[in-house]
């Protein structure tokens, strides 16, 4: 069945979809040309569990795929799997405005909720409480990534070096990564 829903989120008709509403343009369907069903780097089912957290980051910018060479890493679709999901438990997915922890978005991760987001250098998120729910349940979603190709070996879309996931600690000057 979740394979089901990779091919969906990866058919030709959700990619124009996606494009006219992200305005990203030339999305590149990874899955579909390496004829898998789940996918990139990243992408697939995660789960979380009991005093589990995932601190707040930007996202790693390329990624270099065997046939298609450099990508840049554009948008993330999170779908969240996790049926009667007690606010109590925490969990929630925070995003950040750059620099502004004043205006932050939470999202309560319901069954079937679906989040969408341009992943850029300004686009922190993760869900940074440590989760408060029973030991035999797990926070759970589906990760798609979407990627263009890139057009300069050296930097990514928005003009940065490759780099890795950027973890954001205490403020947003004191980032660890590459």
């Amino acid at each position: 069945m979740i394979k089901n829903v990779f091919d969906e989120l990866n058919s030709s008709k959700f990619l124009n979809v996606l494009e006219k509403m992200s305005g990203v343009e030339n999305i590149v369907n990874i899955n579909h040309t390496h004829g898998e069903s789940i996918g990139s780097k990243g992408s697939g089912i995660h789960k979380t569990y009991k005093d589990g957290y995932l601190g707040i980051h930007t996202d790693f910018n390329t990624f270099m795929d065997s046939k298609l060479g450099k990508l840049d890493r554009r948008i993330n679709i999170l779908i969240y799997l996790n049926p009667d999901w007690n606010e109590m438990y925490l969990g929630h997915l925070k995003l950040f405005e750059y620099k502004n922890l004043i205006n932050q978005q939470k999202i309560l991760p319901i069954l079937n909720r679906c989040v969408i987001f341009n992943t850029t250098k300004k686009s922190w998120h993760g869900h940074d409480d440590t989760l408060n729910c029973p030991s035999n349940i797990a926070r759970r979603s589906s990760l798609a990534n979407y990627y263009t190709k890139n057009l300069d070996k050296n930097k990514d879309f928005e003009g940065e070096k490759e780099h890795n996931t950027r973890w954001w600690i205490n403020d947003f000057k004191d980032i660890k990564g590459n």
